[in-house]
C-alpha cells in the first residue's frame, strides 16, 4: 500500500488535493503546500507527483530515497529549469551520511549523472564540486543538511540552461548496493555560486 505524507502527516484526498495510489495531484499549489513530501510502501515502480504551482513560485527541492543494487535500474529524479535563463542547482547523491539519520545498509559509494532531455550526459560526478564557496556554505544556502566530512557522498553545483533534466544515481562500485538519497536543490535565479 502506498501512503503519501507531508511533514510526516498522511495526505488524504479533499477539494484541494487528490491522492490516488502512486499519483499525488495538487492543483493551484500555494505556500500552504510547502513542506517535505514522502511516500512509503514504494517499490521500484515510478511515483508521480503533479503540482500546479502559483506561476510566480518555484519548487526549490526534490528528493527521492531508494535502494540501488546491481542489475536493477538506478534511482532517478527528474526536474525542470523553466523561464528563459540558466539556473544554478545543487545535485547530491547521499549514502554514507544517511547513517547519521538512522538509516542502515547505505550505499557506500554513490555516483550520479545528469542527463538533458535529449539523453545526453551534461555532468558526471567524478569529484565533488561546490563552486567558489566551501560545501558547508553551499549546503546552508540551499537549505540542505551537511554531509559527513570526507564521506563518499557525491555533490555538484551546476549551471543549467532551461529544459528538462534527470539525475540518475548508481553505485561507483557495481558490487556495492544500499539505500541512497538523490537530491536536487534549485537556487534562486541570479544566484551565482560558480565562477
Amino acid at each position: 500500500m502506498v501512503v503519501w505524507e507531508r511533514d510526516g502527516v498522511s495526505i488524504v484526498s479533499d477539494s484541494r488535493q487528490e491522492v490516488s495510489g502512486r499519483v499525488l495531484r495538487i492543483p493551484f499549489a500555494s505556500e500552504d503546500y510547502s513542506g517535505a513530501y514522502t511516500v512509503k510502501g514504494m517499490d521500484v515502480e515510478p511515483i508521480e507527483v503533479e503540482i500546479d504551482p502559483n506561476p510566480f513560485a518555484d519548487i526549490m527541492n526534490a528528493s527521492v530515497r531508494g535502494y540501488v543494487q546491481e542489475g536493477r535500474p538506478s534511482l532517478i529524479v527528474g526536474f525542470c529549469i523553466s523561464r528563459d535563463q540558466p539556473r544554478e542547482v545543487l545535485v547530491r547523491a547521499v549514502g554514507p551520511t544517511l547513517t547519521e539519520f538512522g538509516v542502515d545498509n547505505v550505499l557506500q559509494a554513490p555516483a550520479f549523472k545528469v542527463f538533458d532531455s535529449q539523453g545526453e550526459v551534461v555532468f558526471e560526478s567524478v569529484d565533488n564540486r561546490s563552486g567558489k564557496y566551501p560545501p558547508e556554505t553551499v549546503f546552508r544556502i540551499a537549505g540542505a543538511f551537511p554531509l559527513k566530512s570526507n564521506s563518499e557522498d557525491r555533490f555538484a553545483v551546476l549551471r543549467l540552461k532551461p529544459g528538462n533534466y534527470t539525475v540518475q544515481v548508481s553505485s561507483r562500485n557495481p558490487s556495492l548496493s544500499g539505500e541512497v538519497l538523490a537530491e536536487v536543490y534549485l537556487f534562486p535565479y541570479n544566484t551565482y555560486l560558480l565562477p
